[in-house]
């Protein structure tokens, strides 16, 4: 679905991105984790062609680059960490989402798409309030919805669960996963959660400097692995085939 080779960043004389590669596989979630600086956001600006990196892109086996913005939209959903608050109502702000396939204006398949897209996400109820007035979660899901409209085959989601209390955050990545399968779309995910990784990841990659320290799958959540990354000492203990994490 999507490969990155050999993907660098620098901000002034720092590399923020050095020598990342890796491929996503159809249908995959794929979780990108590691600590505040180790170039998880701006991988997913790279990807999401937001920032320009050396190195390469390839979506279906074609250049990123080769697609129009448009085309590429079309291809890839990206979800930043901090949408922006409007008033726009729940119904336009996913619509917006549609964009990429207009050809004049909106039109009875773009208002059916909307309305699948915010069924699926449990949005009906929603449609007509202002974005201003949602919840934490509420806004969080119309963000998934809008980059769902443009009908995606990846979503990149910047730390999605971010600001989301316990319950929020179980009830979103199990809607995630639903939608992710039911859908046929693949996802890279950035958390600060080791736990969330754990219990949901297909894939892990675990970055620090700007670099791939390790990557697999929840076999990389080792103590020596998380220590040498975070800088922390933790217990990892394995429960029912996943791995719960603890500071010591």
């Amino acid at each position: 679905m999507i490969e990155a080779k050999e993907l660098r960043v620098s901000y002034g004389k720092r590399r923020a991105l050095d020598g990342v590669s890796f491929s996503l596989r159809e249908g995959e979630m794929l979780f990108v984790i590691g600590p505040n600086g180790s170039g998880k956001t701006t991988l997913l600006k790279s990807l999401a062609r937001v920032l320009r990196a050396e190195g390469a892109i390839y979506v279906d086996g074609k250049s990123a680059f080769e697609f129009s913005r448009d085309e590429y939209a079309k291809m890839v959903g990206y979800v930043p960490q901090r949408g922006e608050i409007s008033h726009l109502t729940v119904f336009d702000a996913v619509l917006l989402g549609r964009k990429p396939h207009f050809k004049w204006r909106a039109e009875k398949e773009d208002f059916r798409i909307v309305e699948k897209v915010l069924e699926i996400l449990n949005l009906n109820g929603l449609a007509t309030k202002k974005l201003n007035e949602l919840s934490g979660g509420e806004f969080q899901r119309v963000m998934i919805a809008r980059a769902l409209a443009q009908q995606p085959k990846i979503l990149l989601l910047d730390e999605p669960t971010n600001n989301l209390d316990i319950n929020n955050q179980v009830a979103f990545m199990k809607l995630l996963k639903r939608i992710i399968k039911k859908e046929k779309i693949s996802a890279i995910i950035t958390t600060h959660d080791l736990n969330i990784a754990s219990n949901y990841a297909d894939r892990i990659v675990m970055m620090k400097s700007g670099k791939i320290y390790a990557s697999g799958g929840i076999e990389i959540l080792t103590e020596e692995n998380i220590k040498a990354v975070y800088g922390v000492e933790v217990d990892v203990i394995k429960l029912n085939g996943k791995v719960i994490i603890l500071p010591k």
